[in-house]
């Protein structure tokens, strides 16, 4: 589960002739934050879920964070919210089961899809309604 995790990690890689912390080589794109890359590493390798969202003014990296995430981790998958649906991510999730799921932009996401990952992350459970066509009803 973890094996590009570990990879990125294990990689042999110094800065200025001493050995990087885990979290300084995991996010090795990523400039300062060190309190940020540390609680994000933590969240990947615990045992229960965890949700982070990441909030800040523009050009603050978060996108950045989010897509060194997709390289290291096995089992994720990134969203831009500006250019989904909510269908197409949930429909996503039920094929693939995907551990991390990553969002970027995710207040453009409409209320409504808003509201079906927040139940997802409430309750762990994923679940699906079918609408069923009435007779005579067009498509």
């Amino acid at each position: 589960m973890f094996k590009n995790l570990f990879k990125k990690i294990d990689y042999a890689f110094t800065g200025y002739g001493k050995e990087l912390k885990p979290e300084e080589k995991f996010f090795s794109n990523v400039v300062g934050y060190p309190e940020i890359k540390k609680l994000l590493l933590k969240s990947v390798v615990a045992r229960d879920p965890v949700h982070i969202l990441l909030t800040g003014p523009p050009s603050s990296s978060k996108t950045v964070f989010l897509l060194e995430m997709l390289r290291g981790l096995d089992d994720a998958y990134f969203i831009d919210a500006v250019g989904t649906s909510g269908p197409g991510m949930i429909d996503h999730l039920f094929k693939h089961g995907t551990k991390y799921l990553l969002i970027d932009e995710i207040d453009k996401l409409k209320k409504s899809d808003q509201a079906a990952l927040l139940n997802v992350m409430e309750t762990g459970d994923l679940s699906e309604t079918k609408l069923k066509e009435k007779p005579g009803r067009k498509k």
